[in-house]
């Protein structure tokens, strides 16, 4: 699984994540994003979800790498462009626990 990051500034890792998650790719995606936490060394890494959909499995994904995240040190943010994430992101209260923004910039 292959999924395109870039370091924004020295403190911050963006990881897109352009496809729905699902049984089939689930442990490939939270695989490769818990791979980039200790090469990089950010303080922040920035998911940003470039689907609309949103699924349990993506949630739970998000979930998990914000665990392993936090124990080396590492806030994770979230960055949908979609509306319909982001109210699935609140509904499931996942704003209360990861920083939830529109957009790059707000993340």
């Amino acid at each position: 699984m292959f999924l395109l990051s870039y370091q924004l500034d020295a403190a911050h890792l963006v990881v897109e994540l352009g496809e729905v998650i699902d049984l089939d790719n689930e442990s490939a995606i939270e695989r490769e994003i818990v791979r980039l936490l200790p090469c990089c060394g950010p303080r922040a890494v920035i998911v940003d979800i470039r689907t609309p959909l949103l699924t349990p499995r993506a949630l739970g994904v998000l979930l998990r790498v914000r665990g392993q995240a936090e124990e080396r040190g590492v806030s994770v943010a979230v960055v949908a462009g979609y509306d319909k994430a982001r109210e699935v992101l609140g509904a499931a209260g996942l704003h209360r626990v990861l920083r939830v923004a529109a957009t790059l910039p707000g993340a």
